[in-house]
């Protein structure tokens, strides 16, 4: 679907250990005016044969450096957990580089950037690790398949070491609406969550959900819907 048809384009962006396939459900909930643009992260799906990044500010650089040439209509961004994070500093890159602003932030999963702690999962061994992911709500054919684990490992450790050594640094909020959505049952609060008001100079909305930390995919219909009825149909050009 053309983006000029779509109207708005939605740039969604990977949780830890995710790809660019990680959201392709997510467009079946989505109003036709809304195009899902999925971003890929060196070392999985097209671009499995490159190095995974280990800093959230290089993966901004990376996804940054692929949606420049894109933001030239409507656009919104979308991120769960780490991918929530990387929207936020995909936001800021847009407005330095002085890009129009993205209609919308849609961020769930995830605590504000200046909650972040300092940890070091990324370091556990591999018992510890692999039963870390499982609280987590990692899907057990990935924890329980061992030629999965060689693929996937890696990769996740490389997110995990880029989500737990960042350092927020507290810039001036932005003039972006920002949609917060975070599971009952996850390890991110309310309070952390509500933290996302530093970012913005707009009032957060902030929405809580029965489930754990990929309660996205159980409410795939109403994340949907409130993409959908944030993101209205740009007027059309004359």
């Amino acid at each position: 679907m053309p983006a000029s048809k779509a109207g708005v384009r939605l740039f969604c962006v990977p949780f830890a250990g995710g790809n660019a396939y990680s959201y392709r459900d997510l467009k079946d909930h989505l109003a036709d005016h809304v195009e899902v643009m999925a971003l890929e992260l060196p070392g999985r799906g097209r671009r499995f044969g490159e190095p995974p990044l280990t800093c959230l500010e290089g993966m901004a650089d990376d996804l940054f450096a692929l949606i420049r040439q894109q933001a030239d209509e409507p656009y919104a961004l979308y991120g769960h957990s780490m991918g929530g994070r990387l929207a936020c500093l995909l936001t800021r890159r847009a407005l330095a580089a002085g890009l129009p602003a993205p209609l919308h932030l849609f961020v769930s999963g995830c605590a504000a950037p200046s909650a972040a702690e300092n940890r070091r999962r990324y370091q556990l061994p591999r018992g510890e690790f692999i039963a870390m992911l499982a609280t987590m709500d990692c899907p057990p054919h990935v924890l329980q398949n061992e030629e999965l684990l060689e693929v996937f490992e890696p990769v996740l450790r490389a997110d995990f070491q880029a989500n737990d050594t960042y350092e927020h640094k507290r810039e001036e909020p932005f003039d972006v609406p920002l949609t917060v959505m975070i599971g009952t049952e996850e390890e991110t609060s309310r309070e952390d969550a509500l933290r996302w008001q530093e970012e913005t100079m707009q009032d957060i909305d902030l929405t809580e959900f029965p489930g754990g930390h990929f309660f996205i995919f159980d409410h795939l219909s109403d994340l949907g819907g409130i993409v959908s009825r944030t993101l209205v149909r740009p007027p059309p050009v004359v």
